[in-house]
């Protein structure tokens, strides 16, 4: 059976390379970077790793650093709407930062049984920050995922990307064992195709999806 890309399901990646640990294969379609099946690791391994990021509230600097994502996301978000915040890890620390903001934000993990009633329902905003990296079965969740996003509502996403596959072997963001998806700035256009009536607006820290125009950028875009 053939490698099929998790995104687009082209069955025309190439391979990247490999270091120790992993291959890396490349979507010659959507041009996503991906780690296949046989190299994840399983989810004892994933929270062990997790572990050692130390994503507490008694974390000053990963609780500023959400602090930050929190004030992007304030940057495109309505006053008190409804947030999930997908992927929120073990302690949350986003969604009770934006909660003190004043928005309602639900957070979800399955990884750590965290908001098991949180799905399907609409919200006007699901964040996915450090989280899209994580995604197993990649287009099925996106589908999902954007399925709950409200009419007018966006999708979030916040991860680092590559720009030259030339350079993804000294990238340091592959070094992670539970990162096994890589998105380029094309990517994220490709969702345009994926998931209906999506519009893809790129700012330097963070791509915004939304299911209707809410400034200039995504006007120019859904024309």
């Amino acid at each position: 059976m053939s490698l099929r890309c998790p995104l687009c399901l082209s069955e025309k990646p190439v391979l990247l390379g490999a270091d120790r640990r992993r291959r890396y294969y490349q979507c010659t379609t959507c041009l996503l970077c991906f780690v296949p099946e046989e190299y994840h690791v399983d989810t004892e391994q994933e929270k062990e790793r997790y572990a050692f990021h130390d994503n507490t509230f008694e974390n000053k600097g990963y609780v500023a650093w959400m602090e930050r994502n929190a004030q992007e996301i304030a940057t495109v978000a309505s006053p008190g709407c409804r947030i999930l915040d997908f992927g929120c890890g073990e302690h949350a620390v986003l969604s009770a930062v934006l909660n003190k903001k004043g928005y309602q934000c639900t957070p979800f993990d399955p990884l750590y049984s965290i908001g098991r009633d949180a799905r399907g329902k609409k919200y006007d905003m699901i964040v996915l920050c450090e989280t899209i990296e994580h995604i197993r079965d990649l287009r099925k969740e996106l589908l999902r995922l954007w399925s709950d996003v409200a009419p007018g509502g966006k999708l979030f996403v916040k991860t680092q990307t590559y720009t030259d596959a030339a350079d993804f072997f000294s990238w340091w963001y592959k070094e992670d064992i539970t990162h096994i998806r890589f998105f380029c700035a094309e990517t994220f256009y490709y969702l345009e195709n994926l998931l209906d009536g999506a519009c893809v607006s790129q700012t330097g820290g963070f791509v915004l999806l939304g299911r209707a125009s809410f400034n200039d950028d995504l006007d120019r875009r859904c024309q």
